[in-house]
C-alpha cells in the first residue's frame, strides 16, 4: 500500500468509525432521522437471526418497535474493526465489525427493569457517489447476540 492509498484508508476508516458512533447516538437520542441516510435504499438487516428486512424504512421501524416504548438506553460500541476493498474502482466496499453492549431501562412503572445485551454488529458498507453525496453507507447490518440478561418485555412500541 503506497502513501496515497494509506491516507485514503485512514480517511475512510475515520468516516466509517464516525458513522458507527453516530448510529449509537441516533438510537440513544431517539433521533430517527439520522438513520436512513446511513443506508443504501436496498440495505439488508438481520438482528439476532429473528428480525430481518431490506430497506432503511423497515430498519427504522424495527428499531423503533423496540426502543420507542422503553426508557433510556445506552449503546456502547467498541473494538471497531474495519477492512476496505478498493479492487473495483467504481464500487469500493468495506466491512465493519464492532462489539455492542447495550443497556435498556424501562420507563414509568417499569423504570427499575433492565435489559442488557452483549453482542457484535457485522456490517457491510458501500461507497456512494452521486451529485450530492460522497461517503459510506450501510448495505448490510447484522446483529449477533453473545449474551443477554434482564427482561426483554421493556423492548416494545409505545
Amino acid at each position: 500500500m503506497n502513501d496515497s492509498e494509506f491516507l485514503q484508508y485512514l480517511k475512510d476508516k475515520d468516516t466509517i468509525e464516525k458513522m458507527v458512533y453516530q448510529y449509537a447516538s441516533a438510537l440513544d437520542q431517539r433521533d430517527w432521522a439520522l438513520l436512513p441516510p446511513m443506508a443504501i435504499d436496498d440495505m439488508q438487516f438481520n438482528y439476532g437471526g429473528v428480525v430481518e428486512g431490506n430497506s432503511p424504512d423497515a430498519w427504522v421501524t424495527m428499531i423503533r418497535s423496540n426502543l420507542d416504548g422503553c426508557g433510556p438506553s445506552q449503546h456502547l460500541f467498541s473494538n471497531v474493526r474495519i477492512n476496505t476493498d478498493y479492487s473495483e474502482e467504481a464500487n469500493h466496499t468495506a466491512s465493519a465489525a464492532f462489539y455492542g453492549r447495550v443497556m435498556h431501562a424501562g420507563k414509568g412503572d417499569e423504570r427499575n427493569i433492565l435489559f442488557d445485551f452483549w453482542g457484535e454488529y457485522r456490517c457491510q458498507l458501500i461507497r456512494v457517489h452521486d451529485d450530492n453525496l460522497l461517503g459510506w453507507r450501510f448495505s448490510k447490518v447484522e446483529q449477533v447476540p453473545f449474551h443477554f440478561t434482564g427482561d426483554m418485555k421493556i423492548l416494545k412500541s409505545q
